[in-house]
């Protein structure tokens, strides 16, 4: 896991980029993509869903938002999986791949239907809800925990 906040000039803003950005590696060779979506909301609508949707598919315009961020963090760290990083540049090797796509929605209530509105483009798409009753204080434990790791 990298901390986009690391860099983020703004530590009150969340940070532009993909919010998921992981990847499947074998033998040192990058196998598959995961990126996601998350958006926490107080009650949920479905015109959340289908921004985070939007905002998802826009992240392979042309490549994916945080690959950059990567890339320059693993230089001099790990020079090898730089280089697959790389390779993702390019648009054949980076059609070629598999591709897992996830939006989770965090809200305080528990959504009836999720449902997108459009069209879906996205390989492997899955939607997955947590409803949380008590979102603000969930929202400042979970800030409260993270102690130090974040502070100037």
């Amino acid at each position: 896991p990298y901390p986009k906040l690391t860099y983020n000039p703004n530590h009150n803003t969340s940070s532009k980029g993909d919010d998921i950005l992981a990847f499947k590696i074998n033998e040192n060779n990058i196998i598959s993509l995961c990126l996601g979506e998350v958006k926490v909301i107080s009650k949920y609508s479905n015109t959340t869903l289908n921004n985070a949707y939007s905002q998802l598919e826009s992240s392979y315009k042309p490549h994916p938002k945080s690959l950059n961020l990567i890339m320059n963090y693993m230089y001099n760290i790990n020079d090898s999986l730089v280089f697959e990083l790389e390779k993702l540049l390019v648009p054949e090797k980076f059609k070629s791949l598999r591709k897992d796509n996830w939006i989770f929605i965090i809200s305080g209530n528990n959504p009836n239907k999720l449902e997108i509105n459009k069209e879906i483009n996205l390989d492997n798409l899955k939607i997955v809800s947590f409803p949380i009753s008590d979102l603000n204080n969930f929202i400042n434990e979970l800030y409260d925990s993270c102690g130090e790791f974040y502070n100037d």
